[in-house]
């Protein structure tokens, strides 16, 4: 994959759906997810409107999962909510989808070996978890 700039439009977005899957993998327990997001996040930048290039080999694994997981999340409120939800749930997908479509994550990722939950590293070593 190598590197995809995000373009300054989308960074809202990007970054929204960046920390709302931290926030979930924190909630979840899931520490090796939430690792992925903040580190896609810091790549991505907490601030600034200028366009931005990540490297998908190391980070297209959470944006991938960001922002589907928010496409997933509009469309349920879309067919539930009522006007003007709906209105406002249609344009946080298609944002999602567009940033997809612009980074070029339309096929699905492996995450990286980094997410497996029995192993943790100690002083730079990894130790089975016990």
């Amino acid at each position: 994959m190598s590197a995809a700039m995000i373009p300054a439009e989308n960074l809202p977005v990007v970054r929204d759906c960046l920390m709302l899957a931290f926030s979930r993998a924190s909630i979840d327990h899931n520490r090796g997810a939430g690792r992925a997001y903040r580190q896609a996040l810091h790549a991505v930048g907490f601030g600034g409107v200028r366009p931005v290039v990540i490297d998908l080999d190391a980070h297209g694994w959470a944006l991938l999962t960001a922002l589907e997981a928010r496409v997933s999340v509009e469309h349920d409120v879309m067919e539930q909510a009522k006007e003007p939800e709906r209105t406002d749930a249609h344009r946080r997908m298609v944002g999602a989808e567009t940033a997809m479509s612009q980074l070029g994550l339309g096929e699905p990722i492996a995450p990286p070996s980094r997410l497996d939950g029995r192993l943790r590293v100690i002083a730079g070593r990894r130790r089975l978890r016990r």
